[in-house]
């Protein structure tokens, strides 16, 4: 029996599409709101900055198709602020989360609509085990969210190969199951990867994962999207 071969449609962009995105991410309020809400931990940055670009150090963009929908993701990273930032664009909405870093041993995941800010988990690093702290919200069912599993920090490599990155997000996605919306859900397995390829490969494996009829072993699943052999 011949194994079917699932694909999905991701493609990474061009610097140039990149630069476009980013412009509209900085013109976007959510995404504003996010990057002062950083800020606010540096006022001696937040003196100083004229223009919201320069605090950008890294940036990724692609794009994938949920269903027929298409959806474009870009991450920005903010060294200084100790920030991340994923800004995606489904059917012309916005969404905007960060991930903030102002603690070595903690991470802060927020989301922002318009000048609104809220808090949705604190990932905390303790002896070895990345555990998730849900925060009440208008936005998800914490009693939803609260079902993932601890990803052990001595697990995870100094150097990210594309097939450990996407076996990893995999087995997180695994465990959080789809119910979870798709930006959240590789936010938080990319956490403890910290790598700038994994948004892009974590939404390739969400698609899979949970969209259409595909059930996939994770090994399988990431040798038929190309980045196991």
């Amino acid at each position: 029996m011949t194994e079917k071969q699932v694909t999905s449609e991701v493609k990474e962009f061009t610097q140039e599409e990149v630069n476009n995105l980013v412009e509209k991410a900085l013109a976007n309020q959510s995404v504003q709101t996010l990057i002062n809400n950083s800020l606010n931990y540096y006022p001696s940055i937040k003196a100083k900055i004229t223009n919201l670009r320069a605090l950008i150090t890294k940036s990724l963009g692609g794009e994938f198709t949920k269903g027929t929908t298409p959806v474009q993701v870009l991450q920005l990273v903010m060294e200084e602020l100790k920030t991340v930032i994923t800004f995606t664009i489904e059917n012309s909405e916005f969404k905007a989360l960060s991930h903030f870093h102002g603690n070595s041993n903690v991470i802060e995941v927020s989301q922002a609509v318009g000048e609104s800010l809220f808090s949705i988990t604190t990932i905390n690093i303790n002896e070895g085990n990345f555990e998730y702290e849900w925060h009440s919200n208008p936005l998800y069912d914490v009693n939803e969210l609260s079902n993932s599993s601890e990803i052990k920090a001595n697990e995870v490599e100094l150097k990210w190969s594309a097939c450990s990155t996407c076996t990893t997000v995999c087995d997180t996605i695994q465990n959080l199951g789809c119910g979870i919306a798709s930006t959240l859900a590789c936010m938080m397995a990319c956490a403890p990867i910290g790598t700038l390829a994994c948004p892009i490969i974590c939404a390739a494996v969400f698609i899979l994962l949970c969209t259409g009829d595909n059930k996939i072993l994770c090994g399988p699943g990431c040798k038929s999207l190309g980045y196991c052999k």
